[in-house]
């Protein structure tokens, strides 16, 4: 093997290719090192263990299905943000085979604080977005939300369904675009 330096995101990304071919569980540090062409003690300079390099693994991953950056999406409606919510989801599920089990069930794993609050950083950051972007659609009725039913309190339920809707592996997007348009339109 050739031992030479290597970037963090190099690592990353080989073993992202891990991850579209075979799923995340099928990740090790010999095969990244395999794969970057560098020592199993390279990998180890940038990542103390295998399970810290599956945490920034799922870290990469989901940027990279929800496109997260420091800029918001805009988006015209509510209901054009939870259709990306969506389309973005089904394209998790089917580049990163597995994905979504796995990091749920890293949760119980090795690395379970760490994991947990890595899921909420997202899910914090999705809701984020989509609490800004119902508050910047014109199209909403005026009476939609009040004192007892606020809009962070709606984005609390849209965001509980489309996890439900990831968990229980169903196909419901059409009815949750629905009530979302029933509701506030």
């Amino acid at each position: 093997m050739n031992i030479t330096s290597i970037s963090r995101e190099k690592i990353l990304k080989e073993s992202e290719k891990i991850v579209i071919n075979e799923g995340l569980s099928a990740v090790s540090i010999r095969k990244v090192a395999s794969l970057c062409e560098v020592s199993v003690g390279t990998i180890y300079n940038y990542f103390e263990s295998k399970s810290d390099l599956v945490l920034a693994l799922i870290e990469s991953i989901w940027k990279e299905i929800f496109h997260m950056t420091e800029d918001s999406l805009v988006f015209e409606s509510f209901s054009e943000c939870i259709n990306f919510i969506f389309k973005a989801i089904e394209k998790g599920v089917v580049e990163y085979k597995n994905f979504f089990d796995f990091h749920s069930m890293s949760l119980a794993a090795d690395n379970k604080e760490k994991s947990r609050k890595m899921m909420e950083k997202y899910f914090d950051h999705i809701k984020k977005q989509m609490l800004f972007t119902l508050n910047k659609d014109q199209k909403i009725r005026k009476a939609a939300f009040n004192d007892q039913f606020t809009e962070e309190d709606f984005v609390e339920i849209i965001f509980s369904m489309l996890i439900s809707e990831l968990m229980n592996k169903t196909n419901n997007r059409k009815q949750i675009v629905e009530i979302v348009r029933r509701c506030i339109y």
